[in-house]
This record gives C-alpha cells, sequence and structure tokens, in this order.
C-alpha cells in the first residue's frame, strides 16, 4: 500500500453539481487513479462489514417519498502476500427508489480509498483554515453578520392582495395562517425542510457545507442541534 501511495497523484474535484453548485471527486475518479495501481501490487479491497445505523423515510417537496440510509463499512485491503488493513468509513444516501444502499456503499468505498491511499486534491484547501460555526457551545452566534436597519412596519394588504399571497405560499409548498385580518402570513414547514437539509449534509464535503450555510442561518433554534453536528461532520471531510 506504501508502494501505491507513492505512485498515486492527485485527484481533483472536477465533477460539477450544477444544483447546488459545487465541485466534488466520485468514486469513478477513485477507481481511475488506483486500479490499475492496486492490480499491479497485488491489492484488491472488499466489504467485510456493513453495520446499518439508521434508515428511515421522508418526503421531497413535490411531497414524494425519499429513502434515507446511513451505515457503518469496514473494508478489508487484502495483499497477494496475504496480510491486510481494514478500513472503516461511514456511507450515507438518499433515493427516491431502491439505490439509497448502492449510494451509501458507493459513498464509503469512495471515502475508504482516498482515505487509505491519502490522496490529495489538486489544490487542496485544509478545512481547519476555514470552518464557519451556527453557534459556539454557549448557543451565541460566532462571526455574526451586522446588524441590519430596522425594517419599516409593513404596509396593510387588501384582501386581495393577501389572498394572492396565500395561494403562491401553498402552491410553494408553505403553510399559511390568517393574521391581522385579511393579512395571510406564510409560516415555514421547518420540519420538512430540515429533514432535506440534514439529509443534503449526511452527504455534502466542506464546499457542499459551506454552500448550504445560508440556508441553515434561517432555520429556527429549536431545530438547530441535528443541524449543527451535520454541519461540522462535514465540514471535516
Amino acid at each position: 500500500m506504501v508502494a501505491i501511495q507513492s505512485a498515486v497523484g492527485p485527484v481533483a474535484k472536477d465533477r460539477k453539481n450544477t444544483q447546488q453548485g459545487y465541485s466534488f471527486r466520485g468514486i469513478a475518479d477513485a477507481y481511475r487513479a488506483l486500479q490499475r495501481l492496486m492490480a499491479h501490487h497485488g491489492v484488491h479491497a472488499s466489504a467485510v462489514a456493513i453495520d446499518e445505523i439508521s434508515r428511515r423515510e421522508g418526503r421531497t417537496r413535490g411531497g414524494g417519498i425519499m429513502w434515507y440510509l446511513t451505515a457503518r463499512f469496514t473494508y478489508r485491503f487484502y495483499h497477494v502476500s496475504g496480510t491486510h488493513v481494514d478500513v472503516m468509513t461511514i456511507g450515507e444516501g438518499m433515493d427516491t427508489g431502491d439505490k439509497c444502499s448502492g449510494k451509501a456503499m458507493s459513498t464509503a468505498h469512495k471515502y475508504a480509498l482516498f482515505q487509505a491511499f491519502c490522496i490529495p486534491e489538486d489544490n487542496p484547501i485544509d478545512v481547519e483554515n476555514d470552518s464557519p460555526e451556527m453557534h459556539d457551545d454557549d448557543g451565541a452566534k460566532e462571526d455574526a453578520a451586522p446588524e441590519k436597519p430596522a425594517k419599516k412596519k409593513a404596509k396593510r394588504k387588501s384582501s386581495a392582495e393577501a389572498r394572492a399571497e396565500h395561494d403562491t405560499a401553498k402552491a410553494n409548498g408553505y403553510q399559511t395562517t390568517p393574521s391581522n385580518g385579511a393579512n395571510v402570513v406564510p409560516i415555514r414547514n421547518w420540519e420538512g425542510e430540515v429533514v432535506e437539509l440534514h439529509a443534503e449534509l449526511a452527504q455534502a464535503d466542506r464546499d457542499t457545507a459551506l454552500g448550504l450555510l445560508d440556508r441553515l442561518k434561517q432555520v429556527p433554534e429549536e431545530y438547530r442541534e441535528a443541524l449543527r453536528v451535520a454541519f461540522k461532520e462535514a465540514m471535516g471531510r
């Protein structure tokens, strides 16, 4: 394995998630960098233990079913001499069909390969150089943005305007409740959004987590504890 570490070069984040706007390295990139080297040096790997941590059902923004799986995988790297080394990683996957298990295994295998052979990026940035936190241990905000000027009191809406706002909110997946007579105030369905954010963080690397930071800061305090833990784990990947 040391000989493979000496021979393998950096693997760039050449893949792009266009929906969330971040770059990443996929399992195919790990295979491409290592397959010939591992074969040449008589090394192969396979999963020898899979311990399911959690499996649950959630909902997409459109109301469909989303399956989430988190599992602990142990990959054993064998050498033709008979020796072996075990590498344990966590894999997390989500899918609307039957592929969340495969996605979790691919994620775990990718990180097992990158970590076992210490494969760097072509332009690495250490997460310790920039690790923004949502809150410190005392619950106070860190690196808080400058306080915004107080907003002017909103003008009372007409019944027609309130109804149009109500219909728009409902069409975009928000709950609504009447307030101040004709006004209808949209109230976000935080439970559903927190489930989706947690699932995204479970598969996120550092760049992805930073891209989600603005959304995370909008989450009410009572929902933040689980997201805070998932955010810190993503920043360390």
